[in-house]
């Protein structure tokens, strides 16, 4: 199990592999920590547990106690009806 945040360009990020317990704490906190504005493309996440859910939160609040803006794209379906139980479609846009 890996996962992997790759920069785009311009605060443009793209997450890729299984966001789960194994892989989250390598991924935090990220290198987009000191942007002022983050795009994170989720279209290549393979596979998402609660653990990956926490992560995407911590990022956001993060963003938000730094007043950045965090945007999220491509969220798998998987991790958008998890979103959906939490009833967090607010924080990420849905």
């Amino acid at each position: 199990m890996s996962a992997e945040i790759k920069a785009s360009g311009d605060g443009h990020y793209t997450i890729t592999g299984e966001l789960g317990f194994d892989t989250v704490s390598a991924l935090y906190p990220g290198p987009f920590a000191g942007e002022s504005a983050v795009q994170l493309d989720l279209a290549g996440v393979t596979r998402a547990d609660s653990a990956g859910l926490a992560l995407l939160v911590q990022w956001a609040q993060d963003a938000r106690q730094r007043d950045a803006k965090i945007g999220f794209s491509n969220i798998p379906g998987q991790l958008a009806a998890m979103i959906k139980v939490a009833e967090l479609e607010t924080v990420f846009g849905l």
